[in-house]
């Protein structure tokens, strides 16, 4: 099968009935250059922070064969992302019965394979497969082998679009008093979303698995991701497909971490590359600030803009968010108190408080605003130690206007007593979550380490630095 990779290679762009049959597709991607010998194994969840493994490809008879192919057929589009199917042989003695039959195999795979266009039927595609299955199938018998021992899986894995959550790390609260607030992207906690092709006449399907819910356009155009996906179409101008949108987070819901603008931009993302458009990440921001309308009523726009745009973001309100970077890599834990608590409650608090001493709490809004205005320029300039110092100083200002919580000190006093070079609650307050600042990786970890092992539950993420 040496002679065979080289060839396969050359007609990477035709399919044969041998891959549609013996390829295993899973939905951990495998990405191969066809000319190369090295495969990447990506993570699923499209996280930055993991490094891909280089994974052997070729170069020995138990290896994995790699042809980069388009996969053309019922409900499938051309895409300019070619997508690797893998063809897996069991490591064993070769007798000449099965060298005769990898001639055989080679000769067909040679074979033109008709592609046809991505709206054409796929009627003759299909019934081309069926018979190829059936004649693969007899020359393995009259040759006496067994088939290969691969996963019955006929199709590469659809392409997955993610999106992060986000965290407040600077100014809640006194952003209501038109103060700045910083948001982050939690790129270690993501949404995502996939497409696969369903049949004529069904329309667009969006299975929100981790809800059991299966929304339609017609049945749910009032939900947010209905609203995000009805812009989508107007924006690209495509007629509604016949497509199930599949959406899975691991971002904790109602938690202040940006999980239904992450929801909303994966949907967005995956619908898009399905009808073959390009997006920008302005265009999606756009997009999903409309749909946030229906789950928040009046949103900020701060979600939106860090979750499409996965960069730090400067915000005022009443002006357009700005995003920014940072050029040194920021480790931060989210420690979770375990503790609800309404913010609707928690904003009218401080609004209670303020109307009864306003020059107090204006002076304690502009002290938050200041620390906001340093943290950004820190940030900047990759001067970390000094942004813990800060989220300090923030921690106590937020608890001296009110939305403190006794767990929430115990949190930022075990994620300091661990090396943490700052660390404060982040959102609503009153409960919820503390976001801590690490020096590094090690650091990241014996934070958490320390987190979890008082009980509480805890989230690695990082952003900023080479991307």
């Amino acid at each position: 099968m040496d002679v065979a990779e080289g060839r396969l290679a050359r007609h990477q762009y035709q399919r044969s009935p041998l891959l549609e049959h013996y390829c295993t597709g899973t939905r951990q991607q495998v990405v191969i250059d066809p000319c190369c010998q090295f495969a990447k194994r990506v993570h699923r969840a499209g996280d930055n922070d993991h490094r891909p493994r280089a994974e052997r490809a070729g170069g020995n008879r138990s290896g994995n064969i790699g042809i980069a192919v388009h996969y053309i057929g019922q409900g499938f589009n051309f895409s300019p992302v070619a997508i690797a199917l893998v063809l897996v042989h069991q490591s064993r003695r070769v007798g000449r019965d099965e060298v005769g039959l990898d001639r055989l195999l080679l000769k067909r795979l040679e074979q033109p394979y008709t592609v046809r266009d991505a709206g054409g039927a796929a009627h003759a595609d299909h019934d081309a497969v069926h018979a190829g299955r059936e004649t693969l199938a007899g020359l393995r018998l009259q040759a006496g082998i067994p088939p290969p021992a691969v996963n019955p899986v006929t199709a590469a894995a659809p392409m997955e679009f993610t999106a992060p959550g986000k965290v407040i790390l600077f100014g809640e609260h006194a952003v209501v008093y038109g103060y700045p607030a910083i948001a982050v992207p939690l790129s270690g906690l993501r949404a995502r979303a996939w497409t696969e092709p369903t049949r004529d006449g069904a329309g667009l399907v969006i299975h929100a698995r981790d809800l059991g819910q299966r929304l339609t356009l017609g049945g749910d155009p009032g939900h947010q991701f209905s609203v995000a996906a009805q812009a989508v179409l107007a924006r690209t101008g495509a007629p509604e497909p016949n497509a199930t949108v599949n959406l899975e987070s691991a971002i904790p819901s109602a938690a202040g971490m940006g999980s239904s603008a992450a929801t909303s931009t994966a949907v967005c993302r995956a619908l898009a590359a399905h009808l073959g458009a390009e997006m920008s990440a302005t265009d999606v921001s756009n997009i999903v600030f409309q749909a946030e309308r229906v789950v928040h009523g009046t949103p900020s726009g701060i979600d939106n803009t860090v979750v499409a745009h996965e960069e730090p973001v400067w915000f005022t309100s009443g002006e357009p968010p700005r995003p920014f970077r940072s050029p040194d890599r920021c480790f931060l834990v989210l420690g979770d108190t375990g503790i609800t608590a309404s913010t609707g409650e928690l904003v009218a608090g401080v609004r209670e408080r303020r109307d009864a001493e306003p020059r107090l709490y204006d002076g304690y809004f502009a002290e938050i605003g200041a620390r906001v205005s340093d943290a950004r320029e820190a940030l900047k300039t990759g001067e970390l130690e000094r942004v813990g110092k800060l989220m300090d100083a923030n921690h106590k200002l937020l608890n001296n206007i009110g939305v403190g919580h006794p767990k929430l000190d115990e949190l930022v006093a075990i994620a300091r007593d661990a090396g943490a070079l700052g660390a404060k609650l982040t959102g609503k307050g009153g409960g919820g979550n503390i976001v801590a600042l690490a020096a590094g990786v090690d650091s990241q970890t014996a934070v958490t380490q320390a987190l979890t092992e008082a009980g509480y539950t805890a989230y690695e993420t990082a952003f900023g630095g080479a991307t």
